[in-house]
């Protein structure tokens, strides 16, 4: 059963253990990984984490924006799909 946690006004999903997750990756960059690391798991772990902490999450704003352009291209699909019906 999963919870879940507010971190600066967001909703984070929490898991009461880590989650087994399957990733295929190049034979290369397996290696690579090897040469440098003894354990792949906390690697790859490590390189998620640092990944999404360069990476910005949408803000609220945008978040809007995208919901205001979902709702306008809608109402277009709508509208097109209502004038198929009538031809």
């Amino acid at each position: 059963m999963r919870s879940s946690l507010s971190v600066a006004g967001r909703s984070i999903l929490r898991y009461p253990s880590p989650m087994s997750t399957q990733v295929t990756l190049p034979d290369e960059l397996v290696a690579q990984i090897d040469d440098v690391s003894s354990d792949r798991n906390a690697f790859v772990t490590e390189a998620v984490r640092r990944q999404l902490r360069k990476t910005p999450l949408p803000s609220s704003d945008e978040t809007a924006r995208i919901n205001e352009l979902a709702d306008e291209l809608n109402k277009e699909a709508a509208e097109v799909l209502e004038y198929q019906v009538i031809s």
